[in-house]
């Protein structure tokens, strides 16, 4: 064999492999089409918030550009672009999930419920557990109770609204900010880190859950329950640098999370075998990110696009940004994902959500 003939074959394995690596299932896509969704329902936090923090505190000094810079306007997403609860609207066929919040928007599709910088515990769980929220009440009962009153507002009849309910996707998610903010009290303070928040762990999965089975008797079959990522990667606004610096036993315990709601969403399979169950790997995504960030053009896998030490929250006056957020995993120093990473989070997630909530036994191919 050639030296040139050598050498013309090993960049050519090695655009392939870049191929493979930048578009992983590109070959293979999947979708949520078979299901045949005729609606979305969506609660959580600012991971899948399209715009109801934004609705409920508007402000001339917030939520402006570089919000939205990647699509091209600022909608009240914590982004530069799209979110994963976007990409699976995508999938389904469905237009975006519009927030419930903005009553000008159209709701015949589904409503988004979730709140940027709320959580999974009711105002009053939070009491006792001592935790100090300082971002939002929307938390999860709220949000349910909106639920109920769009369901008030829109169906009259009950077999109608159940008939809607059986053929809607209902996605939920939260978790990190009920952990980030415990503290400051004797019955965490003795305990090592990882115990503190094993505490908690079952009232804030249980949350959760409770809101799944309450989806079920309404007549919902098709719920996708999303784990949390590796909070602690999340650098804030103190890396300045290109490399990653993580907190082990913060990761260490939203793994914990994560391994746990898993147990639930099987153990809910079997108490309700007609309904399917899906869960949304946020962790592996992330994960396989950061294994591999430098492949896909990422430069900062650490280092917000958007904000610094003294300008935290990005679409404020006077917060600084980046020029190109696809240099960035994350968009901002709370903890945000760039639209690139959600992009690429998603394509990990999707082909376990489009197996386990088993609509259709033939993938879709392109």
């Amino acid at each position: 064999m050639s030296l040139w003939f050598e050498s013309r074959l090993a960049t050519l394995s090695s655009l392939l492999l870049l191929i493979f690596l930048v578009h992983p299932h590109s070959c293979k896509a999947v979708d949520l089409k078979p299901c045949g969704f005729q609606a979305i329902y969506n609660f959580g936090d600012s991971l899948s918030d399209t715009g109801n923090a934004m609705a409920e505190h508007p402000s001339p000094h917030a939520w402006h550009y570089p919000l939205g810079m990647t699509i091209g306007r600022a909608t009240g997403r914590a982004c530069d672009g799209l979110l994963i609860i976007d990409h699976i609207a995508e999938a389904t066929g469905l237009p975006f999930c519009n927030p419930y919040l903005n009553k000008s928007l159209d709701h015949s599709k589904g409503a988004n419920f979730a709140v940027g910088g709320t959580g999974l515990l009711s105002k009053e769980e939070r009491a006792e557990w001592n935790v100090n929220f300082v971002w939002s009440n929307d938390s999860l009962d709220v949000q349910l109770r909106w639920f109920d009153q769009h369901l008030n507002d829109n169906f009259k009849d009950e077999k109608a609204r159940r008939d809607h309910l059986k053929s809607s996707l209902f996605v939920i998610g939260g978790g990190g900010n009920d952990y980030g903010a415990m503290g400051g009290s004797p019955l965490y303070d003795k305990l090592p880190y990882i115990e503190q928040k094993k505490l908690i762990m079952p009232v804030v999965v249980g949350a959760l859950v409770d809101a799944v089975k309450k989806f079920i008797s309404y007549g919902a079959n098709k719920v996708i329950a999303t784990g949390v990522y590796q909070g602690g990667c999340i650098g804030g606004c103190k890396v300045t640098d290109k490399g990653l610096h993580c907190w082990e036993p913060t990761n260490e315990f939203h793994k914990l999370h994560n391994e746990f709601l898993q147990r639930k969403l099987q153990e809910l399979g079997k108490e309700y075998p007609d309904a399917r169950f899906a869960y949304g790997d946020v962790w592996g995504g992330a994960q396989w990110i950061w294994d591999r960030y430098q492949s896909l053009g990422f430069v900062y896998p650490q280092k917000a696009c958007c904000g610094d030490k003294d300008h935290m929250y990005c679409g404020m006056d006077g917060t600084p940004w980046c020029s190109n957020p696809n240099e960035h995993v994350f968009w901002d120093c709370p903890g945000h994902f760039t639209d690139k990473s959600y992009r690429y989070m998603y394509q990990q997630m999707i082909p376990r959500i489009v197996e386990e909530l088993q609509c259709d036994d033939k993938k879709n191919e392109l």
